[in-house]
């Protein structure tokens, strides 16, 4: 198998199915210094270009912050599409050669604030997801939601769907990327104190159910109130743990994503005997509750 970072293995049917090499970056952030972060960004993101990266995930806000108090604070630290900054990540990713997803408090034309992952590959802007669903705490206090799950997005081949920390805890979320296409479920997050539970099941939980990679990039450092937990982690489709970081510390998470695995549903353990697809066997005209409004 090749080292370089995105591969082909050959399948079942002959057909060469994509290797894609994700980085998820564990960094401490800057609060409200967003030129600071970006040197990080752009340190980070080389070192793990230097590792064989092709998509480099950041963690939730990690151009701002997330600890805003107020909703002047939180207008006054947010970015726009014309920040210095994010016209930095682009060409970032232009003289990288590679797929940048940061999170930023981000300020759209009109003014209105949301929670944002931006993503850019080799210097284009190709994504931007709103998180929709909102805790009430931090920057979330002051933003509207996205009103879209995300649609997942092509890099060389392997399909990634994005969301962001609470709405790891949305089962619904990630089984709306899957049955979008997702190879593979990012999960940008603000892990604080309290969500020890959260980031050690929650990626081998929606893999499983899945049949999806699962990569969780949570940060490191104090911020007002907080000092978060990192233990960033990835998953395989079968929801077996695969890479985890220290809870305290700085850190690259490596992992190598196989298309055709995420790709294969049906599970044959035992022709005729013992075969299962998370997929076909759901009975979704029983699960009108799930979707019930309910406040």
């Amino acid at each position: 198998m090749s080292n370089s970072s995105s591969d082909s293995v050959p399948t079942a049917t002959g057909h060469s199915s994509p290797i894609l090499t994700v980085c998820g970056v564990q960094m401490d952030v800057a609060f409200r210094q967003p030129d600071v972060n970006l040197v990080r960004v752009r340190e980070q993101a080389a070192a793990a270009v230097g590792q064989g990266a092709r998509l480099v995930v950041f963690p939730e806000c990690a151009l701002t912050g997330y600890c805003f108090e107020t909703l002047s604070d939180a207008r006054a630290g947010s970015l726009t599409a014309e920040s210095p900054e994010i016209i930095s990540l682009i060409q970032i990713s232009r003289d990288l050669g590679v797929a940048l997803m940061v999170g930023t408090a981000f300020a759209e034309s009109d003014g209105t604030l949301r929670n944002a992952v931006l993503t850019f590959d080799r210097g284009l802007w190709i994504d931007t997801y709103f998180k929709v669903h909102l805790p009430f705490m931090g920057l979330d206090r002051f933003v509207l939601p996205g009103n879209v799950v995300h649609q997942p997005i092509e890099i060389d081949g392997t399909r990634v769907g994005i969301h962001i920390c609470y709405e790891g805890g949305f089962p619904e979320v990630s089984r709306c990327l899957t049955l979008a296409g997702a190879d593979l479920i990012v999960l940008p997050t603000n892990w604080p104190p309290g969500s020890g539970v959260s980031c050690r099941v929650i990626p081998s939980c929606r893999a499983l159910e899945n049949r999806v990679y699962f990569m969780a990039v949570n940060r490191v450092g104090t911020e007002g109130k907080f000092t978060f937990i990192g233990n960033s982690s990835w998953c395989q489709p079968s929801g077996a743990e695969m890479g985890r970081l220290a809870p305290d510390a700085e850190g690259l998470l490596i992992a190598r994503v196989e298309t055709a695995l995420a790709r294969q549903k049906h599970l044959v353990i035992e022709p005729g005997v013992y075969e299962i697809n998370r997929i076909a066997d759901r009975h979704p005209e029983l699960y009108q509750a799930v979707v019930a409004t309910v406040r």
